[in-house]
């Protein structure tokens, strides 16, 4: 429910808090830059941000570079992954998700003001990075993150719902957490202030989506929709484009931390430059494949890619923690493999259920408008083939009308890609005059329909 007590269910446009889902937006939006030579991989993050020299404990200011910052070996850390009293605690410094006041720069300021906690590069430990990875795209970008991300992200796909302030408050859900017991139903968050149960205590704000003063956090700040963050991933699957190149897509979704592991994520993990990537199958206790691609948000969220299976499944909720960790994402992710009370057939391959039980969260925004105009070039299509062939005399105009009826009855076939693909090529051979409408039927009932 998008909020339980008045009854609210969700559907395809409830907005989410994203919570860390942004951090992937945000290394794409960095790894954009590089690709345009703005930025690159080696650059020191002072050289961009003066005053963001943190130190270790013994004093001494390591170099942090951009590449420490995306695979989170930069020394930084959360406050939540800390002991209680940690520097983060005592000294107030933001995290991201809280209602906090000031600028992006004073929030990275009282960061960088406390001491590190390990040696840049000899760990792998989440952190506050992707927040400074967001402050250093502001200046290699000439513009502020929020621009930057719907200029290279969001802007070119369309997603309007996809933001860093909501301001269609009806369309928003309500943050709830689970009970501090472990027990009973999740309990609506506090709208200022409340504690989620993880670690030692993660600070949040429901209010700060639709504060226009709050400022944007590069590592959990945006809220959107689960289809267009669907349609986010498929293009990062399929190849990137138009929104980076397959070469940076490897750099994102590959492991970059050599003998380090993302241990937050449990055993049999490493991490590329921006997600954490599946190593050990065995070790991690998944029915997904090596190389399957991940992350989620503290405020209830998780996704992930198994390029193998070409698969990609997104689930926002609106309870923290339980929506990211724990049974139900383990569930989610058994029953669309097939694991557990969901069998796979004798071959090994995923069940139709399961599958579909994935495909159903496809972006319902561009399968419509790609079925619609695929229906609608397969008409125009065969009226040009009957007019050319001046057939129209001979009653073909009734097997038309079958096909055109059975393509758009077809419209509500669940995709398995980006694109629902058959009703566009139908028409791109009707358009070509290779096939007359009943063989296009019969192609269709043959190579679709099963």
């Amino acid at each position: 429910m998008a909020d339980r007590e008045n009854g609210v269910p969700s559907t395809e446009d409830t907005i989410f808090r994203h919570a860390s889902n942004t951090k992937a937006i945000v290394s794409v939006v960095t790894l954009r830059l590089i690709e345009d030579g703005r930025l690159s991989l080696d650059d020191r993050v002072a050289d961009w941000l003066p005053w963001f020299t943190p130190r270790l404990a013994d004093g001494r200011k390591p170099e942090i570079t951009i590449r420490l910052l995306m695979t989170h070996t930069s020394g930084l850390s959360f406050s939540f992954l800390e002991p209680e009293g940690n520097a983060y605690a005592t000294e107030n410094v933001p995290q991201g998700i809280s209602a906090e006041s000031g600028t992006l720069e004073e929030a990275l300021r009282s960061l960088a003001a406390v001491p590190q906690f390990y040696e840049p590069g000899a760990e792998w430990r989440y952190s506050l990075s992707t927040a400074v990875l967001g402050a250093v795209a502001e200046q290699a970008a000439g513009m502020r993150l929020e621009d930057a991300v719907r200029r290279y992200v969001t802007g070119p796909l369309g997603m309007t719902s996809t933001t860093f302030h909501v301001t269609d408050v009806d369309r928003l859900s309500v943050a709830y957490r689970d009970a501090q017991d472990g027990e009973g139903p999740a309990v609506r968050l506090g709208w200022r202030r409340d504690v989620l149960p993880l670690g030692t205590g993660v600070e949040a704000s429901p209010a700060r989506a639709v504060d226009p003063d709050a400022y944007p956090s590069g590592g959990g700040g945006m809220s959107g929709t689960a289809g267009e963050y669907l349609r986010f991933l498929e293009v990062l699957r399929s190849g990137g484009a138009p929104l980076i190149s397959q070469e940076s897509v490897d750099l994102l979704t590959h492991h970059a931390i050599g003998d380090l592991r993302a241990w937050i994520e449990g055993e049999g993990w490493g991490f590329g430059h921006g997600v954490g990537v599946l190593l050990d199958p065995e070790a991690a206790e998944t029915p997904q494949h090596a190389g399957t691609w991940q992350w989620g948000g503290v405020l209830g969220n998780h996704w992930f890619v198994d390029p193998v299976e070409n698969l990609t499944v997104v689930v926002l909720t609106n309870t923290a923690v339980a929506g990211v960790i724990g049974e139900f994402p383990a569930d989610v992710r058994d029953a669309i493999y097939g694991e557990g009370d969901h069998p796979r057939d004798a071959s090994g391959a995923l069940r139709n259920g399961a599958r579909v039980s994935a495909q159903t969260m496809m972006d319902p925004g561009l399968q419509s408008q790609d079925r619609f105009f695929g229906v609608l070039l397969t008409f125009y299509g065969a009226v040009f083939w009957l007019a050319a062939h001046d057939l129209v005399r001979y009653g073909l105009v009734l097997q038309l009308a079958v096909v055109f009826i059975f393509l758009a009855r077809r419209a509500q076939f669940v995709s398995v890609a980006l694109y629902d693909w058959p009703p566009l090529l139908v028409g791109l051979l009707f358009a070509a005059e290779i096939i007359p409408p009943p063989l296009a039927l019969i192609w269709y009932r043959t190579v679709v329909d099963g």
